[in-house]
């Protein structure tokens, strides 16, 4: 027999199809834009039904106008080398912060958390007159520094609740079986903080693959990120708004990528140590 669907589940399917649609409701703006005319996209009334023109996706790629796949790799580079230099550094110090019990680092961990609340926009002027003064200005050294900067406290403030769920006991048996302090952090307690290692590193690359203050002020042309591209899509006369909704469109395709590739090990992440016993 076929089981009722109860009234109860019935209400909370349609509030989450709405509160979804709702939040896709500028994706799709933002596709549909990108393929559209210019006439249709700033007629007054809505025009769904048109014939899709990919000349702005053209623009942006193409190596004589934009080559928008030049300054994608750029982003790509400065996220992923962040990203990476921040879980390398931030999992030990997060590890370190979980195992002691003491003062100090109860309260290294409330620095490490008013660190991350600084507005980046503060740090600009410093930044820019310390890597000018060291002649790294138009290298790919200081954007990546600065993320991983941002990025670092981050890792280390969820890193550090993360490796606080996991069972003392666990880590005692490999400590009782032989391991090494470092041994059982690499062979136990990272493999079991897997799941939110992976969540962590997502919001990581988040951050620096749509940051654009630091993009636009510590980067030349050769060095910039996708995000300050775009906002140059512009000529004398006009804002070029159909490359600046494809270049978007361009942007964002990896992280949905990213994020249906890894949607498991979120959905994990996300759970880590709610539930115990």
């Amino acid at each position: 027999m076929k089981k009722k669907i109860s009234a109860k589940k019935v209400i909370i399917y349609v509030v989450t199809l709405a509160v979804v649609f709702v939040f896709l409701i500028p994706i799709l703006w933002l596709v549909t834009g990108s393929i559209k005319d210019t006439v249709h996209l700033f007629s007054r009334q809505p025009v769904f039904w048109f014939r899709p023109k990919f000349e702005s996706y053209k623009a942006a790629l193409s190596p004589n106008v934009v080559n928008f796949q030049k300054y994608l790799f750029n982003t790509a580079f400065y996220a992923i080398s962040s990203t990476g230099l921040s879980l390398l550094i931030g999992i030990f110090g997060a590890y370190t912060l979980a195992i002691s019990r003491n003062l100090f680092s109860k309260s290294f961990a409330f620095w490490v958390l008013i660190i991350y609340l600084v507005p980046p926009i503060s740090l600009v002027i410093p930044l820019f007159l310390l890597f000018n003064n060291m002649g790294l200005i138009g290298t790919r050294v200081p954007l990546v520094i600065a993320y991983a900067t941002f990025n670092l406290p981050f890792v280390v403030w969820i890193m550090s609740g993360l490796f606080a769920e996991i069972e003392k006991s666990v880590v005692e048996a490999a400590l009782v079986d032989g391991c090494t302090p470092l041994g059982a952090f690499v062979r136990v307690s990272v493999p079991l903080a897997l799941p939110g290692i992976v969540v962590t590193s997502i919001f990581c690359l988040i951050f620096s693959w749509n940051e654009f203050l630091y993009a636009f002020a510590l980067s030349t042309m050769e060095t910039q990120t996708a995000s300050a591209v775009i906002g140059a899509f512009r000529s004398d006369t006009d804002i070029l708004w159909g490359r600046i909704l494809a270049g978007s469109v361009l942007m964002i395709a990896p992280l949905f990528a990213l994020a249906l590739l890894l949607q498991k090990y979120v959905i994990r992440g996300l759970t880590f140590g709610a539930v115990k016993g």
